[in-house]
């Protein structure tokens, strides 16, 4: 350039050519210095030194559900009129779309969603999959929706049981053909009675497929590319669906490399909760039912058969930091009947390493658990938050917007918090506590909506 700058005898294509130059220096050293993404021509600067982010890594799925028509029962061995709806759900997909709409009501006129969340997943090369580009394209970062070839996109079907279940001749059956996984992948046959007197109210969910084999082509050497995103976020949530390699694969890196990222697991079901038992350790939070407690604590049991539980169960002691029973609706749950059932399940969990547990009680509400504050006295602090009681609509995904609307609460604050440059122990456990209610509140609200989280984009 210079040699061609000196034979130019017009001053002013001199001036002209100097200033192109340093205008152009001066870009290369921004750019390389923020970072840029380059994404259907669009440009999309994301300041990971300043502002704090989000990364989650999981399933997408096309959602199927059916149910009779409103009012009418589910008769069994037959066809049946009713509604068929479907909608884009995936855990993974859930939680990412929640913390965009928590953070675009949280942030308004500021907010720039693919600057602050980055989600990691793949979609099949097929209608379904061209489908959810065209509906998520404003919503994330195209560079993390990958394409596969092999795989079709995922798919859920959930079938609601409607207002009660009979057979096709009008008679109640005494038992129904339902295989129930609890208590770490057991199998229990569950009666009508049961049925009845705990699980199926009408409109709940009776029984559901999933194909979420597209979901295990996310390997660790597929997530390589993104190990510098992982590192560079503050929170990295944890999508079940993902193959067990991959999950040890990302905590592991993180913890190697970015003692500063948080690592929130969302545990999925009993039977893909039980893959983190291995690693647990190396995991900040979890966020599971009791269900998914249970699976996991018997998954670490099976795992170090050699440990003394009565020995770990003397060793940790609980405190109750605060138990807001006066405000809960259900005259049958009570804190200490659930220590009793399940203190040990907690304490094997603790004493692997976990530093926080956000317990979902279903109707009952939400325990917050804290090993941290007191670990070296081995005391594990409880905060109890009762749930709001609200008319159900929806059967799944209370859980994706309790972890979303928590998740961006957590980044929103840590962001307008000037003293904190990280998400330390201390400064987690304060915001924690200041925000669980509210996630709750979000919680009940999309349990009494007939939507999907973030289907308003459809």
């Amino acid at each position: 350039f210079f040699f061609f700058f000196f034979f130019l005898n017009n001053m002013k294509v001199k001036v002209v050519s100097l200033v192109i130059v340093l205008f152009s220096v001066l870009a290369i050293f921004y750019y390389n210095n923020i970072g840029v993404n380059f994404n259907d021509n669009n440009i999309i600067i994301n300041d990971l030194n300043k502002k704090h982010s989000i990364t989650v890594v999981g399933g997408i799925l096309l959602d199927f559900l059916l149910k009779p028509l409103d009012g009418e029962s589910l008769i069994l061995h037959t066809s049946n009129p009713g509604i068929v709806k479907e909608q884009w759900g995936g855990v993974g997909r859930n939680i990412a779309v929640c913390c965009v709409d928590s953070l675009k009501l949280l942030l308004k006129d500021d907010y720039k969603p693919r600057e602050s969340i980055f989600f990691i997943s793949m979609i099949g090369n097929d209608a379904y999959g061209s489908s959810f580009h065209k509906d998520h394209q404003f919503v994330f970062n195209e560079r993390g929706i990958n394409i596969n070839e092999k795989e079709q996109t995922g798919m859920y079907f959930a079938i609601q049981s409607g207002k009660e279940i009979i057979l096709e001749d009008g008679s109640i059956p005494v038992s129904v053909n339902i295989i129930e996984y609890k208590n770490g992948g057991n199998k229990k046959e569950i009666t009508l009675s049961d049925l009845e007197s705990n699980r199926l109210e009408s409109n709940q969910l009776l029984a559901a497929i999933s194909n979420t084999k597209i979901i295990y082509e996310i390997s660790p050497e597929f997530m390589m590319k993104y190990k510098e995103d992982l590192l560079q976020s503050t929170i990295v949530l944890l999508d079940a669906n993902i193959n067990a390699d991959t999950l040890e694969y990302i905590a592991m890196e993180i913890q190697k490399e970015s003692s500063d990222t948080l690592v929130w697991f969302e545990p999925v079901s009993t039977i893909k909760a039980k893959k983190i038992a291995k690693f647990l350790d190396k995991i900040t939070i979890i966020s599971p039912n009791i269900y998914e407690l249970e699976s996991i604590s018997n998954e670490i049991k099976s795992l170090h058969q050699e440990d003394n539980n009565d020995e770990i169960i003397g060793k940790y002691s609980f405190k109750i930091m605060k138990d807001d029973m006066n405000n809960n609706n259900s005259n049958e749950f009570k804190l200490e009947d659930l220590l009793h059932k399940n203190g040990l399940d907690i304490k094997l969990i603790i004493d692997k390493g976990l530093n926080y547990v956000l317990l979902t009680l279903g109707k009952d509400g939400v325990l917050f658990i804290d090993s941290i504050t007191n670990k070296s006295k081995y005391i594990i602090d409880l905060y109890y938050y009762p749930a709001i009681k609200v008319n159900v609509n929806r059967i799944t995904g209370a859980g994706d917007s309790l972890n979303g609307c928590t998740i961006s609460q957590l980044i929103y604050k840590l962001n307008n918090d000037e003293t904190n440059e990280s998400l330390k122990h201390q400064n987690f456990k304060e915001y924690m506590l200041d925000i669980i209610e509210t996630s709750i509140l979000c919680a009940s609200k999309h349990i009494s909506s007939t939507n999907n989280i973030g289907n308003k984009y459809l």
